[in-house]
């Protein structure tokens, strides 16, 4: 029984030290640059150690001999393939060692040819990329580039966006709100298509809505160019020159008829108007908030229309930590209230806990006392003129 038992473990020993052997000549066939050399190699080791093994051991005074021969030609051998081993951990750091090349498009001889001018050239070097590797979003932007910023071509460089948007797995939301970006600017630089570019727009709202993207788009819808200036820009008018006073530097200060300053309330209401149309224009609202603030002495509203921007969707961290810091700025400026002005700044500590926006608010409040010594303590507020046009209130639409 101990016989049969002893036989067993042995040949399972062989049979897995043959295994992980086979698997290690394996390893080493797979890596090798020659495998039949590396073969004969073995061959000639086996033999080398079977003969030295087998026959040297009884020649006697011989046998040293012999053995360091039969060595010296093993390491003639091998030596070659011992110092690549050797060298190989640094030559890796210039030639990447056995790892293998990623296959992947190159567009550097396009990019070049495309700076020199050569468009056509270049779009057939993209070309070729892409057949090979037809889901490539570089590609197809180097693509649109050409057709939109160098042909002018805006059929050409809408037909690459779209094709960006047909692939399968989808790329990334930055890479498509960055190629509908894109489009949006051909479509008006190229086409003057005012319609076309809110479209573009609307679509990152619809495919990305409530977040960052959404809301930077909808900026973009705010602030989009009149039909009126895209029609100016194409018919080039003439500027009608208005005949000005000579030698004005003797006449004292002077006041240019252009730089008329506009009336606070005029553009509360053109402000109210614009926010009635686009409700999610950041920079109509903070002004707005700023003329409550400033002109009319009305800190309730100018508050409100600052928690409209934080509330906001999609609004960043960033977005958030500057109205934070803007309502701060309106206690401390019209009101003197450190208080408020601390409450605010620590929302953004309270929102943003271990992030640079907290640390540099929890800096700004330790200045408030130097920064209220710097602001004049009491403002004089014009009798009633905080009643003009208070109906606007009512008019701002909510965007929550």
């Amino acid at each position: 029984m101990d016989y049969l038992f002893k036989l067993f473990t042995g040949l399972a020993s062989m049979l897995a030290g043959g295994a992980a052997a086979a698997w290690i000549a394996w390893r080493f066939l797979k890596r090798s640059e020659n495998p039949g050399s590396l073969v004969l190699k073995w061959i000639l080791t086996g033999a080398g150690v079977v003969f030295l093994i087998v026959y040297v051991s009884g020649m006697g005074l011989l046998a040293p001999g012999i053995a360091a021969a039969v060595g010296i030609v093993l390491g003639i051998i091998w030596a070659p393939s011992i110092g690549m081993t050797i060298a190989k951990p640094l030559t890796a750091f210039y030639d990447g060692g056995d790892v293998a090349i990623e296959d992947r498009p190159f567009y550097s001889i396009a990019r070049a040819k495309q700076k020199q001018g050569k468009l056509h050239e270049a779009m057939a070097d993209v070309r070729g990329q892409l057949e090979r590797f037809p889901n490539d979003y570089e590609g197809w932007m180097i693509l649109a580039e050409i057709n939109g910023d160098g042909l002018k071509d805006n059929g050409a460089a809408q037909e690459c966006i779209e094709e960006i948007f047909r692939h399968d797995p989808p790329h990334t939301p930055k890479n498509l709100v960055f190629a509908l970006t894109r489009s949006a600017d051909w479509h008006l630089a190229l086409a003057s298509d005012r319609a076309a570019a809110r479209a573009a727009f609307e679509r990152i709202i619809n495919v990305f809505p409530d977040t960052e993207f959404a809301h930077t788009a909808a900026q973009r819808i705010a602030h989009l160019t009149s039909d009126a200036m895209l029609a100016a820009q194409r018919e080039r008018p003439r500027i009608a020159l208005a005949r000005h006073e000579a030698n004005i530097g003797l006449m004292g200060e002077y006041v240019s008829p252009l730089q008329k300053p506009e009336d606070p309330a005029e553009r509360a209401a053109a402000l109210v108007t614009h926010l009635n149309e686009h409700p999610f224009d950041a920079s109509a609202r903070e002004e707005l908030a700023m003329i409550y603030a400033g002109h009319y002495g009305r800190m309730e509203l100018a508050e409100d229309q600052i928690e409209q921007l934080i509330a906001a969707p999609g609004a960043s961290q960033k977005n958030v930590s500057h109205y934070l810091n803007l309502l701060a700025d309106f206690k401390v400026r019209f009101t003197q209230d450190q208080t408020g002005a601390e409450k605010a700044l620590r929302r953004i500590i309270e929102r943003y806990p271990n992030s640079a926006v907290a640390s540099r608010a929890e800096q700004r409040i330790t200045c408030l006392p130097t920064e209220l010594k710097g602001k004049i303590k009491s403002q004089a507020l014009q009798l009633g003129s905080y009643e003009e046009n208070i109906g606007l209130k009512g008019q701002v639409p909510k965007i929550l």
